[in-house]
């Protein structure tokens, strides 16, 4: 009888500390998802076209895409960014852009032109050169291999960074009306 009472208090212990280690387990993921939603929340971007889709119907020269004022029919992009820093704190970020082609049907991406200006036209550093970036000439980020820096800065706390980004196919690119080739990526942002 002795013996049976400490079976059932010995099976009542370990059922009690399995039940707290579970609980705890659920308590520590909760309190780590809850924060990393935050950290991708620090930052966030409005964007009137999350994603862009160039296609090989119209190349155009660089004078001609730094001053495109809207989209034709995905022969060139304009896209208006508004950049938010949504906390109490200054943080640094990274505008950046993923491609999502497949290989067949991709417009080669060294003819892909990329030119980002703040809200009154004046071009970033990187792209006031004479030269206008192609997507091959932008940066892997070492931790997102399918994507590239478009632009890395900073923002003071609860502060914005309006932008406009054009897009276009560089006019050395030949327009092939036999096959229908595109180029698709998805702007994002984050705090880093």
């Amino acid at each position: 009888m002795k013996n049976t009472k400490y079976v059932v208090y010995l099976f009542a212990i370990i059922v009690l500390l399995f039940i707290l280690s579970v609980s705890i387990v659920i308590l520590m993921k909760g309190v780590t998802s809850s924060n990393a939603i935050v950290e991708e929340e620090d930052v966030t971007l409005n964007v009137n076209s999350k994603v862009v889709i160039i296609k090989n119907i119209l190349s155009v020269s660089d004078a001609f895409g730094k001053t495109i004022t809207d989209d034709n029919a995905g022969s060139y992009a304009y896209v208006d960014l508004d950049i938010h820093n949504n906390v109490s704190e200054g943080r640094n970020y990274e505008l950046f852009i993923t491609s999502s082609d497949n290989e067949k049907s991709i417009i080669n991406p060294s003819y892909v032109k990329f030119y980002l200006t703040d809200d009154k036209d004046v071009p970033f550093s990187d792209y006031s050169l004479s030269k206008i970036p192609t997507y091959v000439d932008l940066e892997y980020i070492e931790d997102k291999p399918s994507s590239k820096v478009l632009y890395s800065g900073f923002l003071k706390a609860y502060d914005n960074q309006k932008m406009i980004l054009r897009v276009w196919l560089s006019d050395n690119y030949v327009i092939s009306m036999d096959e229908d080739k595109n180029f698709t990526f998805e702007i994002g942002v984050r705090a880093i």
